[in-house]
């Protein structure tokens, strides 16, 4: 293991050593970029372990992440990527500096009847909708994705083109979870495969696509897991002045299937859906967005179990445009301390609503000031008897942010981020004062070579 290590830091010195003796980056068949993310939280007075009780607990920490994307093209027609994290985003205290994690590795090959990817491929295979049709949000930071997005890479097989009438094609399989079977777990078949179709179709200021996938998950030894979900998405920007646009971006997705758990057991409906939309305006040296997105859930707590899930569709773990709502409250991997995750702290995203005004503004060619404010809200009830149920505010947030470009190459963003714990807590906590203080901070340095 260390040898293998010391060959993939040979690899990148290498890398980094060809880019900084060209002159020019076009000339070279490697280019580099990443980032260094330093984040920290502070969630006081926030956990409660024991709903029965009134004790609430503290979790102050920090993370560390270094990102590396390295891209050998030799030809027009080959290129490979590689992308790893060193360390991959460990609190401090509990991460290894040394701990190289390969993010994703494949190779690319572009003909005239399209583009074939394979290998562990980046997050397109887990995107789809506005990130097909090339529309990026321009608030959040360098790696921020669109409603349904997540940001993780799978072993896959994808295909991908664009016809010059305008029309589209992406299209791919993934083996996004495998199980080898034991004497515990017999069965023949135990991986989580994704097949995937999405048509589209650009014209001269926006576009439309239908991403249709089949999931056939048969982890843990179900009988069958299967769900098929329809992915619509448009986007379109209109001219409203010399210099001023003004953007309709919506998606929606909705997913049905059956779960069967155990041989001769009844099967279990499963459903979701989820929207997004918002409306951006762009006035040359910035632009603002007013968003707002559903995600569907289930009744929880004390309520007579249902046969029909209903919360298949949730927020992917790329869409984070606030700081701490979308990372620590309803996309984290936190554990309340000595105890296991509740339904508030899992990374099942659905559940919920919000509504945010989001921006950016160019102070000048060297600084950018981006902000956000955001109010969410449960859309299913949680229930305390069968009877009584809790207010469904979970709070607002408030972000602020500067980006500032240090070098031609090297940018730098930070970010304050402060959030208030709605109602929700109060009432699903039996507090009567919930007065913990909620707050982030997030830096990122972003460079290219």
């Amino acid at each position: 293991m260390k040898s293998v290590k010391i060959t993939l830091a040979a690899f990148v010195v290498a890398a980094l050593t060809i880019c900084s003796l060209n002159d020019s980056r076009a000339d070279s068949p490697v280019t580099v970029s990443g980032y260094l993310r330093l984040r920290a939280f502070n969630m006081e007075n926030f956990f409660n372990p024991d709903p029965t009780s009134e004790d609430r607990r503290s979790d102050r920490y920090g993370q560390t992440r270094f990102r590396l994307n390295v891209v050998f093209k030799p030809t027009d027609y080959l290129e490979v990527r590689w992308r790893f994290h060193a360390p991959h985003g460990a609190r401090w205290g509990t991460g290894n500096l040394t701990d190289l994690r390969t993010a994703y590795a494949f190779a690319r090959v572009k003909t005239a009847a399209g583009t074939i990817s394979a290998g562990r491929i980046s997050s397109d295979i887990d995107s789809a909708g506005l990130q097909t049709l090339g529309y990026s949000p321009t608030w959040g930071f360098s790696s921020q994705g669109f409603i349904f997005d997540s940001d993780s890479e799978k072993d896959a097989v994808m295909y991908r083109n664009d016809w010059s009438n305008g029309f589209g094609l992406k299209a791919f399989y993934a083996k996004r979870a495998h199980t080898a079977p034991t004497a515990a777990v017999p069965a023949e078949d135990v991986d989580w495969d994704r097949f995937s179709l999405e048509p589209y179709y650009k014209w001269d200021g926006g576009g439309m696509s239908v991403a249709v996938q089949y999931d056939n998950d048969k982890r843990a030894n179900v009988v069958s897991n299967y769900i098929v979900s329809v992915n619509p998405a448009v986007t379109h920007k209109f001219a409203i002045g010399e210099k001023a646009t003004l953007a309709l971006n919506a998606e929606l997705k909705y997913s049905a299937g059956e779960l069967q758990s155990l041989p001769d057991t009844d099967s279990i409906d499963q459903s979701g859906f989820g929207v997004y939309g918002d409306l951006t305006l762009g006035y040359g040296t910035g632009s603002m967005s007013l968003a707002g997105w559903w995600l569907g859930g289930n009744d929880e707590g004390a309520t007579p179990d249902t046969p029909k899930k209903q919360n298949l569709v949730g927020s992917g773990q790329a869409f984070y445009p606030f700081l701490i709502f979308n990372q620590n409250l309803m996309g984290a991997s936190i554990t309340p301390l000595g105890g296991v995750p509740s339904d508030d702290y899992k990374t099942d995203n659905s559940n919920h609503w919000g509504l945010a005004l989001l921006g950016n503004h160019t102070i000048n060619k060297y600084v950018t000031f981006n902000y956000g404010l955001g109010y969410f809200g449960k859309v299913a009830d949680y229930y305390l008897t069968p009877d009584e149920t809790v207010s469904k505010n979970l709070g607002t947030e408030v972000d602020l942010g500067i980006t500032a470009k240090l070098m031609d190459n090297i940018t730098y963003t930070t970010k304050f981020g402060f959030f208030f714990p709605g109602d929700y807590y109060n009432e699903r906590y039996k507090t009567e004062n919930y007065d913990g203080t909620v707050w982030g901070w997030a830096n990122e340095f972003i460079f290219s070579f």
